[in-house]
């Protein structure tokens, strides 16, 4: 298996011992006292049984240790101040044994043969690092909303590091199942990350190990759309830890991953993300120059001029853009709860 030759700060140490064919799942939690236990039942219901439950809860305020009781001989469960993902995501690796570590955040959920398809890629092909698959998107009502990424004409065994930082495949961190040797030599996640922590740590096994990525959904991700917008500045932070995650990618990457021409469209791309940001929070001024530089970076950026345009034209170029935005998204969901019904009958 081809190897990452460079120790990265981030390391950490995990247990030396380990047991074999064990998968250790690792259920990152803060205040989802009420969706918490369908995650773990979800783990519990794998047609793949060997596996270990380890909840780390990160500081929740709300009942979710007592919720967690009826589970106390199925799950270990850690308690710690909330300092964020990553951190929790780090303490469950601290604590496993297993020679496969998979992740479930507490609000989504696994198919039942999720982890046995995965385990069994791994088993059968020793030049692949990590597995992943499609998923599911389901509202908080549970409806169908779509499927995760759409495969054509990417591969699916070998480097995906360019599929994944330029956003052509969404690789969820639900869906992954990592060699426990991948953290040991990449490190753990980077605490300095506040969001994209796990869009950093992808990137990082892509660059040392082969990928493979399997089309059917194996993971159910809820998209909370009860949840009002992110407060007002938020888009500033994310777009921070965007550009942090291209600066610290940009550093280490060797070039033939990924070329000038190729970073220039990157950094195009996410210059309009941060721009679609600044609308969600009506900022109009900021988004406008957020897709003037995607422009600048990348003259064949369509979808930077049409947002550009629309943010000259002010609030009712951008109601209407968004109005038009809202109805394509609601036929085209519409059109895969159809289908997606059809397919089930």
């Amino acid at each position: 298996m081809c190897k990452h030759t460079e120790k990265t700060q981030h390391s950490q140490r995990m247990s030396e011992e380990y047991e074999p064919g064990l998968v250790s799942v690792i259920i990152p939690t803060y205040n989802r006292a009420h969706l918490v236990k369908e995650a773990i039942d979800s783990v519990l219901s794998q047609t793949y049984q060997n596996f270990e439950i380890i909840v780390v809860d990160d500081g929740s305020t709300d009942d979710t240790k007592d919720v967690l009781v009826p589970y106390k001989d199925k799950i270990t469960y850690i308690y710690q101040q909330n300092q964020g993902g990553s951190a929790a995501r780090n303490t469950g690796l601290k604590h496993s044994k297993g020679e496969y570590i998979s992740f479930v955040d507490s609000d989504d959920l696994w198919l039942p043969e999720k982890l046995e398809k995965q385990v069994e890629v791994l088993e059968n092909d020793n030049d692949i690092g990590f597995v992943f698959s499609s998923f599911i998107q389901i509202d908080d009502s549970g409806n169908y909303v779509k499927k995760g990424f759409r495969p054509r004409g990417l591969p699916f065994r070998g480097n995906l590091f360019w599929e994944i930082l330029s956003r052509k495949i969404t690789c969820l961190i639900i869906t992954w199942l990592v060699r426990r040797e991948c953290f040991e030599e990449v490190g753990f996640f980077n605490t300095e990350f506040r969001t994209s922590l796990d869009r950093e740590m992808q990137l990082r096994l892509c660059k040392a190990y082969k990928t493979y990525g399997i089309r059917e959904p194996l993971a159910v991700f809820r998209q909370h759309t009860e949840l009002p917008r992110l407060t007002r500045g938020a888009a500033a932070s994310r777009e921070h830890y965007r550009f942090k995650l291209l600066d610290t990618v940009f550093d280490d990457a060797d070039s033939t991953l990924i070329s000038e021409r190729r970073k220039s469209k990157v950094i195009s791309d996410y210059y309009v993300l941060a721009g679609k940001g600044y609308l969600s929070e009506e900022d109009l001024a900021a988004a406008r120059n957020r897709f003037w530089l995607s422009i600048c970076s990348n003259p064949l950026q369509l979808k930077a001029y049409i947002y550009f345009v629309a943010t000259l034209t002010g609030n009712k170029g951008f109601g209407a853009l968004n109005e038009i935005r809202r109805l394509l998204i609601g036929v085209s969901n519409s059109f895969r709860r159809l289908r997606h019904k059809q397919k089930c009958q």
